[in-house]
């Protein structure tokens, strides 16, 4: 970098000397040439490069050392703390971008506020939320909080919404992050421009009937092959409309809805099974299915010749395991089968291990 005479240049446009950055660019840089100059330009930003002391300055002014107190920040209602933007800037071609955010600062909020409108067009985002664990003598205090953490969710939704969905972006993770149905609409709307996504992964985020909205959108990305909504507080009605966007979805591989009180939806999903013949992983773990949704499941395997791996752990399946296991023939590929939590009688066990072991498949159960 050093023998090119290479600059950085920032978001408002600001030249910095390479010196000083060369350990956060280093082997995640590459060079430009425009106007006699070579300028760096960041490949992707890793969760110890958003943390450095270093980085904020990339963004224009520093955003973690000259951030106003809090109190202040949480009293302004514009919230007003966006920054400049310069076309040519160092980060304006990151390709990736896989971060945790400390919700536990304003600094990290603001700071990935500001950073997320400047990538144009990124190709793998991965934003997690890393919340502290709450002792139950620190609730009294964490509630004298709340206006603080309002605060704070209020930068992240910001943050989201400054998301540029291109037909560039191919892989979307959004993991814990607390944000209202308005910001759920804006994702679900937005996916329309980015046909080439492969991977959406929502997990933990409380959609709660926004996944209908998001399965009517699912048809602008045809080429998804993993879907997660781990925890997203979906129900029956819910699972059903995704359930009828399966069409949409023929190349789908990865299918992760566990932790959503599914019942009945369940039924629906089997029935539309068809719809993913490619479909190698499917996770129903903890989603309320019963017997009666256990043998729509167990006929509709024939529809997924190459499972792979079948997660139905903590599930009151009753007499239903016999009928699981009586089509486990229809999934010659299936490799493991998690059934942890799930209650079994005696001969409805062996009738199992009878099964997997001739198949050599790994079952994973509660029993010996």
């Amino acid at each position: 970098m050093l023998d090119l005479n290479a600059v950085v240049l920032t978001s408002s446009g600001e030249s910095k000397d390479v010196q000083k950055y060369a350990d956060l660019l280093v082997g995640k840089s590459f060079f430009k040439k425009s106007g006699g100059r070579n300028f760096v330009y960041l490949i992707y930003i890793t969760d110890e490069d958003f943390h450095s002391e270093l980085f904020p300055e990339l963004i224009s002014a520093p955003v973690c050392s000259s951030q106003p107190p809090v109190d202040n920040l949480v009293n302004n209602e514009n919230n007003n703390i966006d920054v400049p933007f310069t076309e040519n800037h160092c980060l304006s071609l990151v390709r990736e971008i896989d971060i945790d955010v400390d919700v536990e600062t304003v600094e990290d909020a603001a700071l990935l506020k500001n950073v997320l409108p400047l990538l144009t067009a990124p190709r793998e985002i991965r934003i997690g939320i890393s919340r502290p664990w709450v002792e139950k003598e620190e609730e009294e205090e964490e509630e004298e909080q709340e206006e603080e953490e309002a605060f704070k969710d209020q930068l992240i939704e910001s943050a989201i919404n400054g998301i540029s969905f291109t037909d560039n972006l191919h892989s979307l993770e959004l993991i814990d992050i607390n944000i209202a149905e308005k910001c759920a609409a804006f994702i679900s709307d937005s996916v329309q421009h980015s046909p080439n996504l492969l991977k959406l992964d929502l997990s933990f985020i409380p959609l709660h009937s926004g996944v209908s909205h998001l399965a009517e959108n699912l048809h602008h990305v045809p080429q998804l092959t993993e879907l997660v909504l781990w925890n997203v507080q979906m129900g029956e009605k819910e699972c059903a409309a995704l359930a009828a966007s399966l069409k949409y979805l023929k190349n789908l591989v990865i299918l992760n809805i566990e932790d959503n009180a599914l019942g009945h939806g369940i039924i629906e999903l089997a029935k539309n099974l068809n719809n993913v013949p490619n479909l190698t992983e499917l996770d129903l773990r903890n989603t309320n299915m019963g017997e009666d949704e256990a043998l729509a499941l167990a006929h509709a395997l024939k529809c997924v010749p190459v499972l792979t791996y079948l997660h139905l752990d903590s599930n009151p399946l009753g007499r239903g395991i016999r009928d699981l296991v009586q089509h486990l023939s229809s999934v010659p590929e299936l490799e493991e089968l998690d059934l942890k939590g799930v209650q079994m009688t005696r001969t409805e066990c062996e009738e199992l291990y009878t099964a997997v072991n001739e198949r050599q498949i790994y079952a994973c159960t509660d029993y010996r």
